[in-house]
């Protein structure tokens, strides 16, 4: 079982301080992910991923809330991981509600891995 970390409100972490819980949590039980990780196909970089499992071609991705009148985000951002999947990686993406349960978490990230090997 996980140790329990401190949980802060949503509402006053920034969205890059729940991406480092994320990887805390992941490097706490023996994954090692790469943070801000480029991917890139033969004509170039195609987008920058959260964290990344290079050689299982996984990247976990901290998807936070999106606000009335950011539509235009959030449609980048799908857009950019269109990208991502069709360059063949498994995108898992991780909620406020699944960082509230670490060990669901790292179950769901650990079975993404477990297809790709």
């Amino acid at each position: 079982m996980l140790a329990r970390l401190p949980y802060s409100s949503p509402t006053r972490e920034r969205s890059h301080d729940r991406q480092a819980r994320v990887r805390v949590w992941l490097v706490l039980d023996g994954l090692h992910p790469q943070p801000q990780h480029w991917i890139e196909d033969p004509t170039g970089r195609l987008a920058r991923v959260d964290l990344a499992f290079i050689e299982q071609r996984v990247t976990v991705e901290y998807d936070g809330s999106w606000r009335e009148g950011e539509l235009w985000a959030l449609n980048w951002d799908r857009e950019r991981l269109n990208r991502v999947q069709a360059a063949g990686w498994e995108i898992v993406f991780v909620t406020a509600a699944l960082l509230r349960d670490p060990e669901r978490m790292v179950r769901t990230i650990r079975a993404a891995l477990a297809r790709r090997t």
